[in-house]
């Protein structure tokens, strides 16, 4: 499967990201989604405080991408990683 980014000129990965910002985010399955994830995390049992702050770090994570707005993905950089060159 072809990435949403792959062999695309400037103008298509703008057009890309601005329907992903636009569309993808602003979706209740996308929030609603990142929330079961959030109550997965709390639930986890976790044993040491290095497990704890993983965690944690992930929730807080998960809870900004809720925050996230539509400019935030039209500003973004998308790279390609080296193993995907072919």
């Amino acid at each position: 499967m072809e990435s949403l980014f792959a062999v695309k000129n400037a103008g298509e990965k703008d057009a890309t990201k601005e329907l992903i910002g636009e569309w993808l985010i602003k979706t209740q399955a996308f929030k609603q989604v990142i929330n079961e994830l959030i109550v997965q995390k709390r639930m986890e049992d976790v044993q040491t405080e290095g497990d704890i702050q993983v965690v944690l770090g992930t929730i807080r994570f998960l809870e900004k991408l809720l925050e996230i707005e539509a400019e935030d993905i039209v500003r973004a950089i998308v790279k390609r990683e080296p193993e995907y060159f072919h």
